[in-house]
């Protein structure tokens, strides 16, 4: 079955194929009067295209966090059986950005964006606890560890068209299609609340659980860009529609199936905000800074586990929430 992954992996590579022919299939010496009329107007649209690539480095605050209820209504006590939030995530990250436009008619441009970016977790804090009542009451378990080596990946491919409005101001009408991913691993266990069912208080040894969680989403949006004479002002919004997929490993829990302990599974949306300001520093460079800010939730959706005797048993997840605050710059050639 052709899934909006699929479809997202063919966009790309048709994508970066049709820039790769833009920029190296058409040679400076080819006589336009030999082409068709159309192929020559073709050929003229693509000399006024601009373009621009650029490579930026960033800081990342986040915050994650999931958690599920009983049963599968989420009417049974406790309605937060449990729940694991990472804390204060330092994330550092590099990102290449490509955005291209071509001109049509009457001040319209077209606009074509691909975004890829990487990022590691080198701070934080996981904490994971269950309850035995209602509204995180009766807290039975509680563990700390530690996310160090945890990374995250995105990448986005937009369209959109330009209206030229007036004195280097214009709007963007945005649409395009996003995968983000955050792929987590706790180590350092310490039991800080015990009970009959769990570790015993202190350090516990052998903690290497995996948390992955896949946003897989297409968005519309709106961009404003507003032009000086050595800078550039924009501001730019997203709102996105998202498939929510997460697989787990929880490695000490002998009960549990390995490598595929559970999944979650839910649609969601997320929020994505940015001000970008950009300084020409020679003829066709510029450097770049950029602050966003992203919140991400899930509607209620399904927590299935797979139990090592091969039996699976699901419950309600409650929600997921995913949101960070990052701080970016970076040097952009452009034509």
């Amino acid at each position: 079955m052709i899934t909006l992954k699929h479809m997202m992996q063919a966009i790309v590579i048709l994508v970066l194929s049709s820039i790769h022919n833009v920029c190296f299939a058409h040679s400076e010496n080819q006589n336009l009067q030999q082409k068709p009329l159309y192929q020559q107007e073709g050929d003229q649209l693509f000399k006024k295209a601009q373009w621009q690539m650029g490579f930026s480095l960033e800081e990342q605050n986040a915050h994650f966090d999931w958690n599920i209820a009983s049963d599968i209504t989420g009417t049974h006590s406790p309605n937060i059986l449990s729940e694991l939030t990472y804390e204060n995530l330092e994330i550092s990250s590099w990102s290449y950005n490509i955005e291209g436009k071509i001109p049509l008619k009457n001040n319209i441009n077209t606009l074509f964006q691909f975004h890829l970016s990487q990022g590691v977790i080198d701070e934080g804090i996981v904490q994971d606890s269950d309850y035995s009542n209602n509204f995180r009451t009766n807290e039975f378990s509680r563990s700390y560890s530690s996310p160090d080596g945890s990374n995250i990946t995105s990448y986005k491919l937009t369209l959109g068209l330009e209206n030229n409005t007036f004195n280097q101001s214009n709007f963007t009408y945005l649409f395009g299609i996003a995968h983000n991913s955050q792929n987590f691993i706790k180590t350092n266990g310490e039991q800080v609340v015990s009970s009959s069912t769990t570790p015993g208080l202190g350090k516990f040894n052998g903690l290497k659980s995996s948390y992955a969680a896949d946003w897989l989403s297409w968005f519309t949006g709106i961009q404003f860009t507003k032009a000086f004479n050595t800078s550039q002002f924009r501001l730019r919004s997203e709102y996105h529609f998202a498939d929510y997929n997460a697989e787990a490993d929880w490695n000490l829990r002998t009960d549990f199936q390995h490598p595929k302990s559970f999944e979650h599974l839910a649609n969601g949306t997320g929020l994505i905000a940015s001000i970008n300001y950009a300084l020409k520093i020679a003829p066709n460079l510029s450097m770049q800074i950029a602050y966003t800010s992203e919140r991400w939730k899930t509607k209620t959706g399904i927590d299935r586990v797979f139990f090592s005797n091969g039996t699976q048993a699901s419950t309600r997840l409650n929600a997921a929430h995913w949101e960070s605050n990052s701080m970016s710059i970076g040097l952009y050639y452009q034509n």
